[in-house]
């Protein structure tokens, strides 16, 4: 007869080890939360690495809170996941603003440039006067 230890579905990490999560939580009547610790724990070198660590933490943030009455402050997902968005957002803001004061710079060299143009093209006029045909004379008869 099988024994349900001997057997397990979707890999093999358990059986690694001389014994197995499963049987230490069950023989030390470990509560739900702490057994997900040690469970975590054991497998993550054959499973998922670094997340079942996390997971882990998790667990054991769950017993502090549910068992000691700590709430560990900035460990809500949702309040990590806000930040890290908000973090995005500033660098997005910060390359907005420095775009900006670039477009701002070459608006103001542009600008300059314009304005030292029409400066050289009115000293231009001013030396050069234009002679304009009289009225009713047409350009090819002013010229001869």
């Amino acid at each position: 007869m099988t024994k349900a230890l001997d057997k397990q579905v979707g890999g093999k990490h358990y059986q690694k080890f001389a014994i197995q999560p499963l049987e230490f939580i069950s023989k030390n009547d470990l509560s739900f939360s702490v057994g997900n610790v040690v469970k975590y724990v054991c497998r993550h070198k054959f499973k998922n690495g670094a997340e079942d660590i996390q997971k882990a933490i998790h667990y054991c943030l769950v017993i502090l809170e549910f068992e000691y009455g700590i709430v560990q402050e900035g460990e809500n997902p949702d309040l990590i996941a806000e930040k890290e968005a908000s973090a995005a957002l500033r660098v997005s803001l910060r390359d907005a603003h420095d775009k900006l004061a670039t477009l701002q710079q070459e608006y103001e060299t542009a600008q300059h440039n314009i304005n030292q143009l029409l400066l050289e093209n009115a000293q231009l006029l001013d030396e050069q006067p234009v002679d304009y045909p009289p009225i009713g004379t047409s350009n090819e008869d002013y010229k001869s």
